[in-house]
C-alpha cells in the first residue's frame, strides 16, 4: 500500500501543491520539450513564508476573473500586512471560501448564494466571521475591478452570544501550578497584569524593557505603535522571574521556542496552541472545567475597577468593545 497523499490547503495559490512538509509550484509551459521543474515555496506549516515566496516568483498577479482568483490576491496583497494571528485566521476563512465559492464569477454571486453557504457550513459563528471577511474580499476586488458590487451587504448574520466563561482567581493559579511548564507560568501572571493580546506577549524580548516600564509593540489598522506598561512590584517580580528562566543560547526573547528550525526564536501562535492544549488536556482530565487563553485577557478587564480603566488596560477604542470582556455581575451605585 502507497504513502497516504498529502492534501494539499485550500488557501494555496493556482499551481501550488502539498507534497510531503512542502508547497512545490509547478510553472507553466515546457523546457527543452519537458514540463519545468516545480520549485519549491517553503514548509506548509510557514504559510506567510511560502505566499512571499509565491508573490516574489510569479509577481503581481493579472486582473483575477473568479472569486477564488480574488481570494488568490487578496492573501497575497493584503493579508501578509495584518497581524501573525490574524493572518492565520485569515488564510482558514479563505480556504472555505474558496473551496465553497471560489469557482464562481464575482458578480455572479447573490446573497441568496451567501445563504445557502453559511446554511450549509453547520458551523453558524464561523461561517459569520467568514461572511465577514468575504465582505471585505469585495471591497477589494471592487478597487481591482474584478466586481462592480458586494453581496454581503444587507446579509443577516446568526446570532451569537457572548462568551461567559469567568475564570477565578483560583482556577488560573491552580492550572499554572500543576498543570503549565514553567514559562507559562510566567506568561499567564503576565497577560493577567498586562491584559496584552497573544501576539504582543509573544513578540517580548529583553529588548522590551524600559525605565518606566514593558514596551508593547502593538499592530493596529496595518500600523506598530508601542504600549508602555508601567512598572509595578508586581510587574516588576513577574518580568524579572520571566528573565530568568533559561533559554537557548544567544535567544532575547522572553517566550523562545525550544525546539526545531524555530530554536531560539519567539514562539509561534501554532507553537503556543500546542503548549496550551497539551497543558488543558491535563486540567481538564482531572475534572476541572476548560477555559481559553483568551479568557484570561476578559479575566483583567473583568478585574478593573471601571469600564473605562478597562479600556484603557486593554487597549480599546471604545468601551463598547471593552464591555463584551467584562463577565459577571454588574454594580452600578444608587442615585441617593
Amino acid at each position: 500500500m502507497g504513502r497516504r497523499r498529502t492534501r494539499s490547503p485550500d488557501w494555496l495559490p493556482k499551481r501550488c501543491y502539498a507534497h510531503r512538509r512542502q508547497v512545490l509550484y509547478y510553472p507553466p509551459g515546457e523546457q527543452d520539450g519537458k514540463p519545468k521543474l516545480p520549485v519549491a515555496l517553503g514548509l506548509i506549516a510557514e504559510p506567510s513564508k511560502v505566499l512571499a515566496a509565491y508573490a516574489k516568483l510569479v509577481g503581481p498577479l493579472p486582473r483575477p476573473r473568479l472569486l477564488g482568483d480574488v481570494i488568490d490576491k487578496y492573501l497575497l496583497e493584503i493579508v501578509p500586512e495584518l497581524a501573525p494571528r490574524t493572518q492565520e485566521d485569515y488564510r482558514a476563512y479563505c480556504a472555505k471560501l474558496k473551496h465553497g465559492l471560489g469557482h464562481m464569477l464575482p458578480d455572479e454571486i447573490e446573497i441568496t448564494d451567501l445563504y445557502a453557504y453559511h446554511e450549509a457550513r453547520k458551523a453558524p459563528t464561523r461561517a459569520n466571521r467568514e461572511i465577514t471577511v468575504l465582505g471585505i474580499i469585495y471591497r477589494h476586488a471592487i478597487r481591482w475591478r474584478a466586481a462592480t458590487r458586494n453581496p454581503t451587504a444587507g446579509f443577516l448574520y446568526a446570532p451569537e452570544s457572548d462568551r461567559e466563561r469567568r475564570v477565578t482567581g483560583s482556577e488560573r493559579r491552580r492550572f499554572a501550578a500543576g498543570f503549565a511548564p514553567e514559562w507559562m507560568r510566567g506568561y499567564l501572571a503576565l497577560k493577567y497584569l498586562a491584559g496584552r493580546r497573544q501576539g504582543e506577549l509573544l513578540k517580548l524580548g529583553l529588548f522590551s524593557e524600559r525605565d518606566q516600564g514593558i514596551a508593547f509593540r502593538i499592530l493596529k489598522k496595518r500600523r506598530y505603535r508601542e504600549l508602555l506598561v508601567e512598572w509595578t512590584p508586581r510587574l516588576r517580580q513577574v518580568w524579572n522571574w520571566l528573565k530568568a528562566l533559561p533559554r537557548p543560547k544567544d535567544s532575547t526573547v522572553i517566550f523562545p521556542a525550544s525546539k526545531g528550525k524555530r530554536r531560539g526564536q519567539a514562539l509561534s501562535s501554532r507553537g503556543f496552541k500546542s503548549a496550551w492544549q497539551r497543558a488543558q488536556a491535563g486540567w481538564i482530565a482531572v475534572g476541572n472545567e476548560a477555559f481559553w487563553e483568551h479568557d484570561i485577557r476578559a479575566a483583567t478587564a473583568t478585574a478593573a475597577k471601571t469600564d473605562e480603566a478597562a479600556r484603557e488596560l486593554l487597549d480599546h477604542e471604545t468601551v463598547r468593545t471593552t464591555k463584551s470582556y467584562r463577565r459577571g455581575e454588574s454594580r452600578v451605585k444608587p442615585l441617593r
